[in-house]
C-alpha cells in the first residue's frame, strides 16, 4: 500500500494516520454509513453524519446482509464496505477536505464560518470507555440545525419524508441506528468520524484454572500481523505480591481460524484470582483484559449473591425481561445487578410511590454521586417515563443543592430489557435531556464481564454519560 503523503493532511488526521497505519496490515475493510441531506435531486448531499470503520475480515455473506442503499426526494443514506488495499489512500485525502465518495457519488461536509474543526481521539471516542482499543478522528462542520435552516428544509418535513419512504423509518435515530452509526458518536454538528479496530486482541474465555492453578490465555490476531511484534504484558495479583512480565508473540502457540490466528498462552498463576493482561502490537496497547478465576472472587458482593444464584440464572431472566412476571421482576434484578457492582440502591415499591413522586431506583456510588433510575419493559417513553425522570432529577437537584451538595452528580437513566435498536425512535428524545440509556447489550456486558472484577461504581456512573444518545433537537439544559 503507498504511503500517504501527509503534507497536506491536518495535524489531528496525521496523529491519527501514524497510530494505525501499522495495524493496516491486519485491517481490511473501511465500514462506511452515512446520512444526507440536498435541497434538491441535482444537488451535492451534504453529510448529517458519517461514520467510517477501518475493520477487519469480513465474511462475504455479512456484507452482503449490511450493505444498503437509501434515499428520498432529499435524503441520502447507505451502509458501504470499501476494500482498504483499493481505497485507502484516496479515502483519507478526501477525508481531509471533508469529502466522501462510494457509490459514485461524492457527499460533502458543510464548512461553519468557512473552516472545518478537527479532533483526534488516541483511546476511544467520546461515546466510550472501555473494550479494545479504538482510536478516533473527527472532522466537524456546521450544526446541522443551521444546515437545514440555510437551505430551507425542515427536520419534521425530513422524517415524514423518512415515514413515507419505500424502506419507511420512523426518525433519524432509527435510520442511523439500521445502518450501524453509534448513538453516542454524532453530536449537534454535521460531522465525520473515522476509527480503527484493534487488530488482535484477548479472547473472553481466557480464564485462571482453579486445580492447576494455570491461566489459560488466548489471543485472537489476524493473519496479516507479524507475530514477533505481539506482545502481551501482565500483572499476577498473587496474595502477598504482584508479578510482572511480558510475552512476546514466539512464546504462544498459534493455530488458524479461518482469517486469523488464535495463540494460547499458559501462565503459571499460583495462588492468584487474576492476571491483568495488556495486548500489544508494535509497542503500541491495543486491549487490556483481566483473567479471572471463577471459583475465587474478586467481588464480595458477587460472591454473596452467587450463595442463592449460583450460576445467576435468576437475576438473567429478572434482568432481561424473561421471567415469569417481568413488570416488578425487572425492577428487582436491575436493583440487585447495581447492588452485586457495588452501589447503595434504594428500591422505591409501589406503596411508596402512592405517596410521593418517587423514581423507580435511586443507586448512589462510593463518592455521593447519584443515579436516578427509570426501569420500563417497553418503549423509553412509555406512559410518559421520559418527562416524569426529568421532573425527578431536577426536583432531586434542587433538593440536594438546598442541603450544600451541589458537589454530587445526577445522571439520569432509563433501562430496558430491548436491545437499542428496538428503542431507537425515542433514543433522540432521551438524548436532549442528557438521559443515559441502558439497553440489553449493556445489561448483558455487566453481567459477562463487570461483576467478575473488583466493585467501581464511581467508573461506571461516569461512563453513563456514553450511553446518553445523540440528539437532534436543540439542547433543552
Amino acid at each position: 500500500m503507498e504511503n500517504i503523503q501527509t503534507e497536506a493532511l491536518n495535524a489531528e488526521l496525521q496523529k491519527f494516520l501514524s497510530l494505525v497505519t501499522p495495524w493496516l496490515d491486519g485491517l481490511h475493510w473501511i465500514d462506511l454509513s452515512y446520512v444526507a441531506v440536498r435541497k434538491s435531486s441535482g444537488d451535492v448531499p451534504v453529510i448529517l453524519s458519517a461514520q467510517a470503520n477501518l475493520s477487519s475480515l469480513l465474511e462475504q455473506s455479512a456484507i452482503e446482509k449490511y450493505s444498503v442503499q437509501f434515499s428520498t426526494d432529499h435524503i441520502v443514506a447507505g451502509h458501504a464496505f470499501l476494500p482498504i488495499r483499493e481505497n485507502y489512500q484516496a479515502f483519507v485525502s478526501s477525508l481531509a477536505d471533508g469529502r466522501i465518495s462510494v457509490h459514485g457519488i461524492v457527499l460533502e461536509l458543510e464548512k461553519d464560518n468557512g473552516r472545518h474543526s478537527f479532533a483526534y481521539f488516541p483511546y476511544y471516542p467520546p461515546y466510550m470507555n472501555d473494550g479494545a482499543r479504538f482510536p478516533a478522528y473527527r472532522v466537524s462542520g456546521v450544526t446541522k440545525w443551521n444546515f437545514l435552516q440555510k437551505i430551507g428544509v425542515a427536520q419534521d418535513g425530513l422524517t415524514w419524508e423518512l415515514k413515507s419512504a419505500d424502506t419507511p423509518y420512523e426518525n433519524f435515530d432509527e435510520l442511523q441506528a439500521s445502518l450501524g452509526i453509534s448513538a453516542g458518536s454524532q453530536g449537534d454538528a454535521c460531522s465525520i468520524m473515522l476509527t480503527a479496530n484493534a487488530p488482535a486482541i484477548v479472547k473472553n474465555d481466557s480464564v485462571i484454572e482453579s486445580n492447576t492453578n494455570t491461566a489459560h490465555i488466548r489471543c485472537l490476531a489476524d493473519k496479516g500481523l507479524t507475530l514477533k511484534d505481539i506482545k502481551l504484558g501482565y500483572r499476577i495479583l498473587g496474595r502477598d505480591i504482584i508479578e510482572r512480565g511480558a510475552v512476546y508473540g514466539g512464546g504462544f502457540q498459534w493455530n488458524e481460524d479461518g482469517e486469523f490466528r488464535v495463540g494460547q498462552l499458559e501462565l503459571p498463576a499460583g495462588d492468584a484470582r487474576a492476571i491483568q493482561v495488556f495486548l500489544s502490537y508494535k509497542r503500541e496497547a491495543l486491549h487490556q483484559w483481566w483473567v479471572v478465576d471463577p471459583n475465587k472472587f474478586l467481588n464480595s458482593h458477587y460472591a454473596a449473591y452467587q450463595n442463592i444464584d449460583a450460576e445467576l440464572n435468576v437475576l438473567k431472566s429478572f434482568v432481561l425481561g424473561e421471567s415469569t412476571n417481568p413488570g416488578t421482576d425487572f425492577e428487582a434484578g436491575i436493583a440487585s445487578l447495581l447492588g452485586i457492582l457495588g452501589f447503595s440502591v434504594s428500591l422505591f415499591g409501589k406503596q411508596t410511590r402512592q405517596r410521593q413522586d418517587a423514581a423507580d431506583l435511586i443507586a448512589s456510588t462510593p463518592q455521593g454521586h447519584i443515579a436516578i433510575i427509570e426501569c420500563t419493559t417497553g418503549h423509553l417513553n412509555n406512559k410518559g417515563k421520559i418527562s416524569k425522570l426529568v421532573r425527578r432529577a431536577n426536583a432531586l437537584r434542587e433538593h440536594l443543592n438546598k442541603n450544600d451538595l451541589t458537589h454530587i452528580k445526577i445522571q439520569p437513566v432509563i433501562v430496558t430489557p430491548l436491545a437499542r435498536t428496538d428503542v431507537a425512535p425515542d433514543l433522540d428524545e432521551a438524548g436532549k435531556y442528557k438521559i443515559a440509556v441502558l439497553c440489553r447489550e449493556d445489561i448483558i456486558s455487566l453481567i459477562n464481564n463487570d461483576v467478575l472484577l473488583p466493585p467501581n461504581p464511581d467508573q461506571l456512573f461516569n461512563n453513563a454519560a456514553s450511553l446518553v444518545p445523540a440528539s437532534e433537537s436543540p439542547p433543552v439544559f
